[in-house]
C-alpha cells in the first residue's frame, strides 16, 4: 500500500498549491479593486476641478461648496470619497486652492506613533486657475 500514501501527498500538495494560487488571486483583485476606487477618485478630482473653471467662466467667481456645483448643473453629483474628507475652497480672485486630508490607512499605519511623533495625515492641496471669457 506504499502508492496510498503518495496520493496522499499529492493531494496536499495539490491542496498546498491551490490555496497558493488563491491567495495570490484574492492578493491580485483586491489591488486591481483598491487601483479602480483611486483611479475614480482622481476622475472625481478632475471633474470638480472643471466644474469650477466653468463656474468661475460663468459667473466671475469659484462656487463655495460643491453642492452648489450641483445647483447649477456644473457637477453631476457631489465627489466623496473614502480616501479624502470634504473638500474645502478657498478662493483668491481668479485663484481656488481646494483642501483635503487625506485617508489612506496603509500610510496612517505605516507613520503612527513612529518613534512617539506626532500623527498629521498628509493634505493635497489642487490649484484651480480661473480665466473669464474674453
Amino acid at each position: 500500500m506504499p502508492n496510498q500514501g503518495y496520493s496522499w501527498v499529492s493531494l496536499l500538495a495539490a491542496l498546498a498549491i491551490a490555496a497558493s494560487l488563491t491567495s495570490g488571486w484574492l492578493s491580485l483583485w483586491q489591488q486591481q479593486h483598491f487601483l479602480q476606487q483611486v483611479q475614480h477618485w482622481r476622475l472625481q478630482l478632475l471633474q470638480l476641478q472643471q466644474a469650477q473653471r466653468n463656474h468661475f467662466q460663468q459667473f466671475g467667481q469659484f462656487a463655495d461648496s460643491q453642492q452648489q456645483l450641483v445647483t447649477n448643473g456644473l457637477l453631476s453629483a457631489r465627489s466623496d470619497s473614502p480616501f479624502a474628507t470634504a473638500w474645502q475652497f478657498t478662493a483668491q480672485q481668479n485663484i481656488l486652492l481646494m483642501n483635503t486630508t487625506i485617508n489612506l490607512n496603509s500610510v496612517e499605519l505605516l507613520m503612527k506613533d513612529f518613534n512617539g511623533y506626532l500623527w498629521q495625515a498628509p493634505q493635497l492641496t489642487v490649484k484651480v486657475v480661473g480665466y473669464e471669457q474674453p
